[in-house]
C-alpha cells in the first residue's frame, strides 16, 4: 500500500466538469447574458430539408429569452424575446416594429426533431417560419406559424462572448 493510498479509499472517482459552451449546452445549465443569470429548461432542433439548428428556452423568473444557435459558414448566434404583435396571417415582405422597417430574409418550413425541457412544442411538429432583418442586419424579427397560430419574436445576433455558460450538472 502507498503512502498516500489511505486518503482514496471511499472515494469515488471524480467525472470531469465538461467546459459548456454553445455547442453542448445542456437544459439545467445557467446562461449569463446581459448581465442577468437565465436557466436552459429547454431546447428545441429545427430541420429545414436537412438544415438544423437549435433554439434554447432561457428563463429568469418571469422573463424568457430563446438563444437561437445556427452553424452555417460560420456560427451564428441570436437572442429573441416573444413580442405582443397580433398577427392572423401570413406575413409580406416587410414588418414595421417599434418604428423601423424589416424585411423578409427567408422564409420556409421546419419539423421539430428534437424536444428536450420545457418548450410547449413535441418532436414531429411542422412549423412555417419568416425572418425579417433590418437593413443593418443587426436585428431580426421572426414569425413562426404554428397550427394556424401566430408567434412574433424580436432579436438580435449575437456574438459568443456575450454569454457565460455555467454547467448546471
Amino acid at each position: 500500500m502507498a503512502l498516500f493510498d489511505f486518503w482514496r479509499r471511499g472515494k469515488e472517482k471524480e467525472r470531469p466538469v465538461i467546459k459548456r459552451t454553445v455547442h453542448n449546452l445542456q437544459v439545467g445549465d445557467i446562461v449569463s447574458y446581459n448581465l442577468e443569470d437565465y436557466l436552459v429548461v429547454g431546447y428545441l432542433v429545427y430541420d429545414d430539408a436537412g438544415w438544423k439548428w437549435k433554439d434554447y428556452h432561457l428563463k429568469s423568473g418571469d422573463k424568457h429569452l430563446w438563444l437561437s444557435i445556427e452553424q452555417d459558414d460560420e456560427l451564428e448566434l441570436g437572442m429573441f424575446e416573444v413580442i405582443p404583435v397580433p398577427m392572423s396571417s401570413r406575413p409580406g415582405n416587410k414588418i414595421s416594429y417599434n418604428g423601423k422597417t424589416y424585411y423578409l430574409d427567408e422564409a420556409s418550413d421546419a419539423q421539430i426533431v428534437i424536444v428536450e425541457g420545457e418548450v410547449g412544442a413535441t418532436p414531429g411538429r411542422w412549423v412555417n417560419y419568416w425572418d425579417f432583418w433590418d437593413e443593418a442586419e443587426e436585428e431580426c424579427i421572426s414569425v413562426e406559424e404554428w397550427d394556424g397560430d401566430f408567434e412574433v419574436s424580436w432579436g438580435r445576433a449575437i456574438e459568443a462572448y456575450e454569454l457565460e455558460i455555467i454547467a448546471g450538472s
